[in-house]
């Protein structure tokens, strides 16, 4: 996802709507698909839905029918197939319908184009909507109609400070155990006591001197069995990441750890510690003379990336880019999950978007079963406008975050220039010497994988053009040297790929590419000594139906240096349906056949997801057949990215069927298979209510086989598991439970605690934060709403905070202030300035606001404040009336009052005076003010001796009636027969009567 502008105009200058932070999905060709709902949400535009099937029209536009699990759009009396993507918005944080922007324009009925300047979209409309406000209303009737233009915004824009701690993090996951297993093949058993003190780890954000710092300090663990006590690190602290990041217009410089990536031939993913920089020259500079934070810059250099998901508890979770393992963590019971279960949470990864990079998450639960999770993330378009060059580059060293050491040095650095707008070109130059020693020196590498290089140099260059809006070309070519135990080798690489998009539902795509045996891209010693090609396609015949498939083939032995060559080909083809009634399934064939056996490797898969009557599921993920992987070279497909084809799956399968026996429980039962093991259990939760709620999970089963030592292979083992588990909060981060584990002959008892608490610094001591939306990566802002007594629009001492009054930030996401009248949004996914503002309905009626919205920015990591206040309403009332002869008056109608602030002459409040000659003037604040009359708007022949007065309102901690002092014409004229029309507006004769004090109104 990228985040990107949204701007509609009208027919008039003032009437627009600006979308700052419109979440979209780009594709490889420049297409972005826009979010519906979030659009509908804003042009008020109301939808109904009805099971999958969503209707609506715009104003103006036509009668819209969208028909998800048909994958079918209606558009008045047209119906046809669509293409969409339904996702997870980084902005609302809700599920949302992505589609293409010419079907947007379509339905909406506006004319809709890109702006690659302002990085936005714009869209334009003939016609008003009822978003905007009747064309006969004045100005400042349609400010006054729109409630954030009623708010007042006194003060300029809020940046975070430039020294400061604003987030805290504190890890930590102890336990203790007692149990029997046994000894000497089942002879005897043994008793023993063991626990430890893991992931213990505090990290902080926070700002120094104007720029953004990220430090987590991890400390080894503490483990013991039976009375031994140890740890397993000699340090007592590890900098496991250290980073200061300053950002300005159209550059980027970062100090300490970081990760990024030059290209897919040239370091397409690294990670260093030492100095980064980047940025733009040339051309229409995206961010020139907008906010630093423009989401524009972020596309081209480095991207943060969170991968997040559920899996049983006590499994192990590695997450692998580009065939590398970057981290491993074990999963334990936290956040609001089903119990049980836990989530693997692999936060703030960062990559270059740049760079195709192939992500594989890989869980390996407590009985060995291996779950592969692919996530395979397009390279975002790198076509640059014309003249425009963005620069990437950084030097820095292999730290050793256990040890305080460092290895070795690497600088590199990448180009890319705007020939056209169609066109852009490449450099990418890299040099590393002893970086990869830790790798050198690991004992795994002593098999007959190539060792890593002593030193390599590194060079190569790409492109991205554009002949058609339906055809990207891309490609690569790079050439390295290195040197390794003491033998010097050079080689080159180059790749070509294509992605064609004929049709909105069709996709294809070609790859061709080869790798020298003695290349090395600087990150995947195995990706050598390859050529190759893959073609693929996608096609969407019927909104229920899809059809994939893939082919290629890839051999080795380019040097002719090998006994023999190995050629594998390879197929995918893949059909998907939603045909049948509350069913998704998706059938898969994936084939290898290597000349080394010339036999067929098939493996078939089954994925699908039933919806039963009576609130049953039923869910079957099975592969059987052949694992693709190569015997006579099993690291033939690593680092080749290849698409569709499942080369790290193997033959598995799970059946499960779970009921929904009440809102806090299911039973289920299921069947699992692997190379290993055939076990059935049967499944029974319980979750209670409440802010701390209890949750029970309950596992009996069997194994049917399992394939363990000689004295327990092939018995059938029954086994016993229970966890019950008491939430401290409720995030669900904070929380300790009691695992009881039976199987075999073998017991274990453990309790746990679970401690995953972030603070929030405003100032004061830390403060918790409980709202699952505010991510310290992404920033937040933090405030409070305030009484301001003396109206002048900043907290002072003794103004207490007010309670349960919203605050709304961009108008996607709302807080509520607390006891004090403290506050805590979260900051968009992409840090740009935005608004935060009162929800005015929510404000007491006896308050009127003072400060009611401000513009701040948002930086990952930092925490901006924003104080917003409200006053005790004060009212003005007063009288226009005409002297008469013996000292009478009488009232005079329809006299415009209006009233200033005394320092800067802006105006505040206005009326016009009703038949009794009445006015009221409300929602003023304590200050001094000109109370004025229009001289325009007096009677033919009246004059009136002072038509300016100073009027001074005090503090005071409860609303105000103030009375002022009528003003009183002389000479006035006879009394009008002019009939009014009620409601203090101009009569017939275009001139204000009737019942003035009504039409008093707060500026």
């Amino acid at each position: 996802m990228e985040i990107v502008g949204f701007l509609l105009q009208g027919p008039q200058v003032w009437q627009r709507l600006k979308i700052e932070d419109l979440d979209v999905i780009a594709t490889p060709a420049n297409r972005r698909l826009l979010p519906l709902l979030r659009l509908l949400k804003a042009l008020h535009i109301e939808k109904t839905e009805q099971a999958d099937v969503i209707s609506f029209q715009a104003e103006g536009g036509p009668k819209t029918i969208l028909n998800l699990r048909a994958r079918r759009l209606r558009v008045d009396d047209t119906e046809g197939p669509v293409d969409f993507v339904m996702a997870m918005s980084d902005v609302t944080l809700q599920r949302d319908i992505y589609l293409p922007a010419e079907v947007v324009a379509e339905i909406l009925a506006v004319k809709l184009e890109w702006n690659e300047a302002g990085y936005e979209f714009k869209a334009q409309v003939n016609r008003r909507l009822k978003i905007w406000p009747r064309e006969e209303v004045s100005l400042s009737e349609i400010q006054a109609d729109d409630e954030e233009a009623r708010l007042p915004e006194v003060l300029p824009a809020a940046y975070p400070p430039a020294n400061s701690l604003d987030f805290m993090e504190l890890q930590m996951f102890a336990w203790v155990a007692a149990l029997e297993e046994d000894r000497d093949a089942g002879t005897r058993k043994r008793r023993f006591q063991k626990g430890a003190i893991e992931g213990l780890r505090q990290t902080f954000w926070g700002s120094l001197m104007g720029g953004r710092y990220k430090v987590r300090i991890g400390e080894p663990q503490l483990y013991f069995e039976q009375s031994d006590l140890q740890k397993t690190n000699d340090s007592r602290l590890m900098v496991e990441w250290a980073e200061w990041t300053y950002r300005m217009p159209t550059a980027e410089i970062a100090l300490g750890d970081m990760s990024f990536g030059l290209s897919d031939l040239v370091f397409p993913t690294v990670t260093m510690t030492g100095l980064r920089f980047n940025g733009f020259v040339g051309g229409d500079v995206p961010g020139a003379g907008r906010d630093e934070t423009s989401p524009g810059l972020r596309n081209f250099f480095v991207q943060s990336y969170d991968f997040e998901g559920y899996a049983k508890a006590g499994s192990r979770a590695q997450l692998v880019i580009n065939d590398r393992v970057v981290s491993t963590e074990t999963i334990i019971a936290d956040s609001p999950t089903q119990p049980g279960l836990g989530a693997y949470r692999f936060e703030d990864v960062r990559l270059s978007p740049s760079v195709l990079n192939d992500v594989r998450i890989v869980v390996t639960d407590p009985d060995g079963l291996v779950t592969q999770i692919r996530k395979r993330i397009l390279p975002a378009t790198m076509l640059l406008p014309r003249g425009r060059l963005a620069y990437l580059g950084g030097i820095g060293t292999n730290r050793d975050i256990s040890r305080w050491t460092t290895f070795g040095t690497l600088g590199g650095g990448r180009v890319l220039y705007g020939v056209t707008d169609r066109l852009t070109i490449g450099l990418a130059a890299a040099s590393q010497d002893a970086f990869f020693e830790p790798q050198i020196q690991d004992a795994t590498l002593l098999m007959d994988e190539p060792p890593f290089p002593h030193s390599s140099t590194h060079l190569g260059g790409q492109f991205a053009w554009q002949p058609a809006e339906v055809l990207l070309l891309s490609g690569s070519a790079a050439a390295s040297s290195q040197n390794s135990r003491g033998r010097d080798a050079q080689d080159s690489a180059w790749n070509v790929k294509a992605d064609l998009y004929p049709h909105r539902d069709v996709t294809a795509g070609a790859q061709l590419f080869r790798y020298g045996p003695d290349f090395f891209n600087g990150q995947n010693i195995l990706l050598r000594d390859r050529f190759g090609h893959a073609v693929w396609a996608r096609w969407t015949p019927h909104p229920q139906w899809h059809v994939a498939a893939m082919e290629g083939r890839v051999r080795n032995n380019l040097g002719e240096d090998l006994p023999e060559t190995l050629t594998v080909d390879f197929q995918h083809f893949e059909v998907g349906s939603s045909a049948l009634p509350r069913t998704t399934a998706t059938f898969a064939l994936d084939r290898t056949r290597p000349s080394s056996t010339h036999r067929n490797q098939n493996l078939y898969t089954v994925r699908s997801r039933t919806q039963l009557p009576g609130d049953v599921t039923l869910y079957l993920d099975a592969s059987v057949g052949r694992a693709l992987e190569v015997e006579a070279e099993p690291n033939l497909f690593s680092g080749l990215a290849l698409p569709m084809l499942a080369v790290y799956q193997a033959p598995a399968g799970s059946a499960t069927l779970m009921k929904l026996l009440t809102r806090q429980q299911t039973v289920g039962a299921q069947f699992r298979q692997s190379g290993q093991q055939q076990r059935a259990t049967a499944v029974h939760t319980f979750r209670s209510s409440g802010e701390r709620p209890v949750q029970v999970r309950t596992e009996v089963g069997m194994d049917l086989f399992r394939r363990d030592s000689a004295e327990t292979e092939g018995k059938r083992n029954v086994f016993f598991e229970n966890r019950a588990e008491c939430l401290l909060d409720a995030v669900g981060r904070n929380r300790f439970g009691v695992l009881s584990h039976l199987q075999r002959d073998e017991w274990t008892v453990m309790a746990y605690v679970n401690i995953s608490t972030r603070f929030a610094f405003d100032g004061g001591p830390p403060r918790p934060i409980t709202d699952l939306r505010v991510e310290p990566d992404r920033g937040a802002v933090r405030g409070r709403v305030f009484i301001d007594y003396n109206a002048n629009a900043r907290p002072d001492p003794g103004e207490p905070g007010l309670q349960d009054v919203k605050v709304v930030i961009g108008r996607t996401h709302t807080a509520t202030t607390d006891a004090s009248g403290c506050f805590l949004l979260p900051g968009m996914r992409a840090s740009a300035e935005v608004r935060v503002a009162l929800d005015i309905d929510t404000i007491p009626a006896m308050y009127w606001p003072t400060s009611g919205k401000q513009v701040v920015v948002v930086l990952p990591g930092n925490l901006t404040t924003v104080d917003l206040g409200v006053a005790p309403v004060v009212s003005a009332a007063g009288s226009v009336q005409a002297a008469e002869p013996e000292g009478k008056t009488r009232p005079v109608a329809g006299v415009r009052v209006f009233l200033t602030e005394e320092e800067k002459d802006v105006l505040v409040a206005e009326s016009y005076t009703a038949r009794d000659g009445s006015y009221s003037l409300d929602n003023l604040h304590a200050g001094r003010y000109v109370l004025r009359v229009d001289l325009m708007t007096l009677p033919k022949g009246a004059a009136l001796d002072d038509t300016v007065r100073s009027v001074v309102i005090p503090p005071e901690k409860e609303p105000q009636d103030v009375r002022l002092a009528p003003f009183v014409m002389t000479a006035p004229p006879p009394v009008s027969t002019e009939k009014s029309n009620g409601n203090g507006r101009p009569g017939a004769n275009g001139r204000p009567n009737g019942n003035g004090g009504n039409a008093a109104r707060r500026m």
